[in-house]
């Protein structure tokens, strides 16, 4: 091999091929480096956007055959800011992180705990909102307060796949926790339906349980507050910028405490979609 009119020994030839093939090599990961989400999502039109199936007042199908819902409308203001469509993909609570993580969504806008455990597998962003966890019985069921509820006769019910689930098993270890599908509502028909004796979920959701079933009543106090974020693949640093930033000018122009005063403080949600 000749390089400028000078013959190129084995040792010198072989080095120049290792060479080139690293360059090669770096200038594809820089290509895949400089692969980005946002661009991706600006360049297709459209944000498509994980949320729960039924979750009021989170995420469901009101009564014109539309989702909305807390996370819906951030969602869709956070699209309509971005200049692009919103695309939401519903998904029962345990398949959101495999939906994201199967590339079917760029994003999960859901009330979700952003536990340790689920962080080894997706990125979450700042706090959304801050939730209390509480439980709910009926009204005749003879237990008064918490400690009732950890005996061994005693069936709690949670969502499937939840933290409500692990809260449950953590503060009630002599009873019997029943996870079921189908998220909140499926917990309150539950112990309505007098499968389960008490029900774990947020208080938030529970207001409403207690506005539809009226033999249901909450348990006085807290098992839990935690903070609810929304999540994206750990991969995509510029995404998560994008959403914590929109948290924080939501935050600072009052409209995320507007949208919490309507969807989790108050009933008036349900006059308007129920």
């Amino acid at each position: 091999m000749t390089k400028g009119g000078f013959t190129l020994k084995g040792p010198i030839r072989n080095l120049l091929t290792v060479a080139g093939a690293i360059a090669l090599s770096l200038s594809i990961a820089a290509g895949t480096a400089r692969a980005d989400l946002v661009d991706d999502i600006v360049q297709r039109g459209t944000l498509r956007v994980a949320v729960q199936t039924q979750g009021p007042p989170i995420s469901f199908v009101n009564k014109e055959g539309k989702r909305t819902g807390f996370a819906v409308e951030i969602a869709r203001r956070l699209a309509n800011d971005m200049g692009v469509e919103l695309k939401l993909m519903s998904y029962e609570w345990k398949g959101l992180i495999p939906a994201l993580l199967s590339n079917k969504a760029d994003m999960i806008a859901a009330d979700m705990t952003p536990s340790v455990q689920r962080s080894l597998k997706i990125s979450f962003t700042e706090p959304v909102f801050f939730e209390k966890v509480v439980a709910f019985t009926t009204a005749g069921s003879g237990i008064t307060n918490m400690s009732d509820i950890n005996a061994e006769n005693v069936a709690v019910a949670a969502t499937q796949g939840s933290t409500h689930y692990q809260i449950a098993q953590e503060k009630f270890p002599k009873a019997e926790v029943k996870e079921y599908a189908g998220g909140g509502p499926a917990v309150a028909h539950a112990v309505a339906a007098g499968r389960a004796e008490v029900g774990v979920n947020n208080s938030g959701s529970v207001r409403g349980f207690l506005r539809e079933y009226t033999d249901l009543r909450r348990i006085e106090g807290t098992l839990r507050r935690d903070p609810l974020s929304f999540a994206v693949r750990p991969e995509n640093t510029h995404m998560m910028q994008v959403l914590n930033n929109y948290i924080t000018l939501l935050k600072v122009r009052g409209q995320l405490e507007d949208i919490r005063a309507y969807w989790w403080n108050s009933d008036a949600w349900r006059q308007d979609h129920m």
